[in-house]
């Protein structure tokens, strides 16, 4: 094997240099790899890097570090994106109230995918759990909401408005 021009040469056939393979820089290394310490490829999320293209697949070099996307840069699958962002319409972020999804992970905040929309439960709802609900009101027996003056309580949240659960009343 021959090199000419940062290029390989095997039988009369000059070509880049594929992964795993020693460069000299980076315009030895094929298909837009880095020449990385000697040897053609990429670097995994958390290894430093200096360009994007010196990390692995769609990862950037943000502050030296190869890693996923944040949200509001483009994306072209959800894997791309940091922590429970979704890739949706080619943009990493969440789905805001009242828009569709098909998993509480693509909603924002801590709205959930109910019944395929984005959000919470408003007051009256019926509800499975306090999380289904909006402004973190207790779901009671069922329902979102919470109790008036004089009504039984078990915990302050359970409780409209300022009224306090005291002694297992809200006042």
């Amino acid at each position: 094997m021959a090199y000419f021009l940062g290029f390989d040469c095997l039988n009369g056939i000059c070509g880049c240099r594929g992964d795993g393979v020693s460069c000299v820089n980076s315009s030895d290394c094929c298909n837009n790899k880095t020449c990385l310490d000697g040897i053609c490829g990429c670097r995994q999320d958390g290894i430093s890097c200096v360009l994007d293209k010196d990390c692995c697949g769609n990862s950037l070099c943000l502050d030296g570090i190869c890693g996923c996307r944040p949200d509001g840069l483009s994306c072209n699958h959800t894997s791309d994106c940091c922590g429970k962002s979704s890739c949706l319409d080619g943009i990493c972020g969440c789905r805001p109230d009242g828009i569709s999804c098909s998993q509480t992970s693509d909603c924002c905040g801590s709205n959930q995918c109910l019944d395929g929309i984005c959000g919470c439960r408003a007051l009256g709802i019926s509800c499975s759990n306090s999380t289904d609900c909006c402004d973190k009101q207790p779901c009671l027996s069922g329902i979102c909401g919470c109790h008036e003056a004089n009504l039984s309580c078990s915990s302050p949240k359970d409780c409209c408005g300022n009224l306090i659960c005291f002694n297992g009343i809200c006042k």
